[in-house]
C-alpha cells in the first residue's frame, strides 16, 4: 500500500469500468448505428487495435512512461470522442479501434514494468491482488452501464468513454510522481516503494 501500485490501479480500474459499460451497451449501440453486423465490426476492430498496441509497446518503451501515458490517454480520448461525434458508422468503428491502441500499449508497459520491479517472491501475491481489483470493475461497469442506458441513453453512455479516458490523462498529469515516471529502463524500484517487502505486507 506504500508503493506506487495503488496509484496505478486507479486509471486501470477506470479503463476496465469503461470496458464493462461498453460491453453492456454495445449490442444495442451497434443496432442504432447500422445493424447487428456492426457489433462484430466493433469487436474485430478492438481486437486488431489491441494487437497493434501490443506490437508497438516495445517502440513506445523508449519514451518516459509518465509522459507517454498522459499523451496516450489523451489521444484515446480524442479518438473516442470522434467515434461518438462523427455521424458515420464506418468512422465510428474506425476511431473506436484507434482509441484502443494507446490503451493497449500503456497497459502492457505498466504491467511489464511492475513485473520487472516487484521482488520475485512477491510477484504472485501482488498480481493476484492487482488483477483482482482491476478486473472487479468490469462487471461493475456493465451493471451501471446497463442500468443507466434507459435513463441517459445509449449514445450518451458511449460518449462518456471519452470523458473517462480524458480523466485518466488529467490524473497522471496532475500527479507529480506519476507524470515524472521515466523510461522503462530507467525506472528504479527504490523510487516507487517496490523494493521493500514491508510495503507489500501491510
Amino acid at each position: 500500500m506504500n508503493s506506487i501500485i495503488p496509484k496505478i490501479i486507479f486509471p486501470l480500474a477506470i479503463v476496465n469500468f469503461i470496458f464493462g459499460m461498453i460491453t453492456a451497451i454495445m449490442p444495442e449501440f451497434s443496432l442504432n448505428i447500422g445493424g447487428e453486423k456492426y457489433y462484430g465490426y466493433f469487436l474485430a476492430t478492438m481486437s486488431i487495435a489491441m494487437l497493434v498496441g501490443a506490437l508497438l509497446s516495445n517502440f513506445f518503451s523508449k519514451y518516459p512512461l509518465g509522459l507517454f501515458t498522459i499523451i496516450g490517454f489523451l489521444i484515446s480520448s480524442v479518438a473516442w470522442f470522434l467515434s461518438y461525434w462523427i455521424q458515420s458508422p464506418v468512422f465510428t468503428v474506425l476511431f473506436f479501434g484507434l482509441a484502443f491502441i494507446p490503451i493497449s500499449s500503456v497497459n502492457i508497459l505498466i504491467t511489464s514494468t511492475l513485473q520487472g520491479l516487484i521482488p520475485e517472491d512477491m510477484i504472485g501475491k501482488v498480481f493476484a491482488w492487482y488483477s483482482s481489483i482491476t478486473a472487479l470493475f468490469v462487471p461493475i461497469g456493465s451493471f451501471i452501464g446497463g442500468t443507466l442506458a434507459s435513463t441517459i441513453g445509449i449514445d450518451n453512455i458511449y460518449g462518456l468513454g471519452s470523458v473517462a479516458l480524458l480523466s485518466i490523462s488529467v490524473y497522471w498529469l496532475s500527479h507529480p510522481i506519476m507524470r515524472k515516471i521515466p523510461q522503462q529502463m530507467n525506472i528504479k524500484a527504490d523510487d516507487y516503494g517496490l523494493s521493500n517487502q514491508k510495503n507489500f505486507q501491510k
